[in-house]
């Protein structure tokens, strides 16, 4: 795998999605591994997408097995790209499971996992993937993701901006990004629920007092 040139955001990002400035440890730790030749991809990809304008949440973690001395085998591909993420939940990190399923997929094709400046090397062989997809529908309006302390892979969060340019943080075990901010579509449901239960309200209200006012007419 080779390294061309890559735009890291500084701390601060853009107001839609603003990241932790990297260490120097990090990135030291990031430019070693993207420029190691022989092996593939040591850390993990985790592709952020916030759809819908924000209302609905897709993360695509990548993880390269068999050519990462990290990860050496599908089993535990499988495992880390479940595993190496938590959501930070009303102030809880949870497991990405406990909020919606992921979807798991292997494949020999990374196109749109990466940066793309970010790419393998020309080396022949045929690199393995195991590929999680999960989406969530948010009930806050800001998350944020973090790896879990004693982690043996880092996580490289990215998003891809309409304008074509790359964020992108690495995550090691125990960090947290900063807050997101998203789009809860509940809050306009509970609205149009309050709505309609309003309206029935009225109407039943109406319905009982002209039969009321009916009765007594008959009454009379």
């Amino acid at each position: 795998m080779r390294l061309t040139p890559i735009k890291i955001q500084a701390a601060g990002g853009t107001r839609s999605f603003p990241l932790f400035a990297f260490g120097l440890q990090s990135l030291l730790f990031f430019l070693l591994s993207a420029t190691a030749s022989g092996h593939g991809n040591e850390f993990i990809s985790a592709r952020l997408e916030l759809l819908d304008g924000g209302s609905l949440i897709q993360l695509k973690i990548t993880a390269e097995y068999g050519s990462n001395p990290m990860i050496p085998d599908r089993a535990m591909a499988s495992r880390a790209v479940q595993d190496v993420l938590r959501l930070v939940h009303h102030g809880q990190a949870r497991s990405l499971a406990d909020l919606a399923p992921l979807t798991i997929e292997q494949t020999t094709e990374a196109e749109g996992t990466l940066p793309t400046s970010i790419t393998h090397a020309d080396d022949g062989l045929d690199h393995q993937f195991m590929i999680a997809c999960w989406r969530w529908v948010p009930d806050t309006s800001e998350i944020s993701f973090s790896v879990p302390n004693g982690s043996l892979h880092d996580v490289l969060l990215w998003r891809q901006l309409p304008d074509a340019q790359t964020q992108s943080i690495l995550l090691l075990g125990g960090d947290s990004s900063k807050p997101i901010s998203v789009k809860p579509p509940q809050a306009h449901v509970r609205l149009l629920v309050i709505g309609l239960v309003g309206a029935l309200f009225v109407y039943g209200f109406h319905r009982i007092t002209a039969g009321k006012l009916v009765r007594s007419a008959g009454v009379k």
